[in-house]
């Protein structure tokens, strides 16, 4: 069974936390959604492409529509500016957007999530997405209750949290 691959208490908590931190809405950035949209026109593309995410974050549970417009806005600026860790991290959130609506739909982004970030290995930043995508399709699972599958996925956000964190881990 899969929970002998916790032979670790560290990696049992690592994997709870990982599983209710990471799925856990968007990251406080001390602004109000007001002024994070005013100075959107101002920022570079990729500062754009993190802050619609974060807007996109924030309207995820309070209104949909707008979470998605906000999403695609981001989604379309990674397709042009060609960027492969922002777009997985926007199809990461596409998915999170899908994952009430459709298992399939959610999954499909999520893998094409990891799929782009398959040839960035070395990257720390897209390990730490990678990562919180693996996390976001053992919620999924989980949420379905197919546990052995929740388990996989949580097992590998916790090694790959822990390949791009070493530091954390003493």
């Amino acid at each position: 069974m899969a929970l002998n691959n916790f032979r670790n208490p560290f990696r049992f908590i690592l994997a709870l936390s990982l599983m209710l931190g990471l799925s856990v809405g968007a990251r406080s950035q001390g602004l109000t959604l007001d002024s994070l949209v005013k100075r959107l026109p101002s920022l570079s593309d990729s500062a754009k492409i993190r802050d619609l995410i974060s807007i996109s974050k924030a309207y995820e549970s309070v209104d949909t529509a707008k979470a998605s417009m906000y999403c695609n806005q981001a989604d379309s600026i990674a397709d042009r500016i060609k960027n492969d860790i922002l777009k997985a991290s926007v199809l990461e959130l596409k998915g999170a957007l899908r994952s009430r609506y459709s298992i399939q739909d959610a999954l499909f982004y999520y893998n094409k999530a990891i799929q782009l970030l398959d040839s960035y290995q070395k990257d720390p930043l897209a390990n730490r997405v990678k990562t919180s995508i693996q996390n976001n399709i053992g919620v999924t699972y989980y949420l379905n209750g197919d546990y052995e599958g929740a388990v996989k996925y949580f097992i590998s956000a916790c090694e790959g949290y822990e390949r791009s964190n070493p530091d954390d881990l003493n």
